[in-house]
């Protein structure tokens, strides 16, 4: 089966082929990329994280996070610990509450080396 492209995904595919993706994929290693993969690939991560992403940049306090997930706060911790460690997630204290956001920036990183090289065996993509 042959695959067609229209010419918004060619426009896509030429724009992960410019020198910025180059330097994105200096900047980060296999390892790194797989570690954030890794702490995503569970499904009570991928909830929390998915709730963050719809927060913004400001993020959400422990205490907000753990009403919109419904988990107990032992697992939460656990899981906010797990994707703050893989670089996922930052948390910021102000005051006595931690706020935890999604490091955008390092995400957007790891899906750039990710479709780096799409299409590069695809002759179609090449045209």
């Amino acid at each position: 089966m042959r695959i067609k492209y229209n010419d918004k995904t060619r426009i896509l595919v030429l724009s992960l082929l410019s020198v910025e993706r180059r330097a994105i994929l200096c900047h980060m290693e296999l390892n790194d990329v797989a570690t954030c993969l890794e702490a995503l690939g569970n499904p009570v991560r991928l909830k929390v994280f998915r709730a963050l992403v719809r927060s913004g940049p400001a993020g959400l306090n422990f205490g907000q996070l753990h009403e919109r997930i419904g988990i107990p706060r032992s697992t939460l911790a656990h899981h906010l610990n797990t994707m703050v460690q893989a670089g996922v997630l930052i948390q910021e204290r102000a005051g006595r509450e931690v706020f935890s956001r999604v490091d955008f920036a390092r995400l957007q990183q790891a899906l750039t080396f990710v479709l780096a090289e799409c299409c590069q065996d695809s002759p179609e993509c090449r045209e």
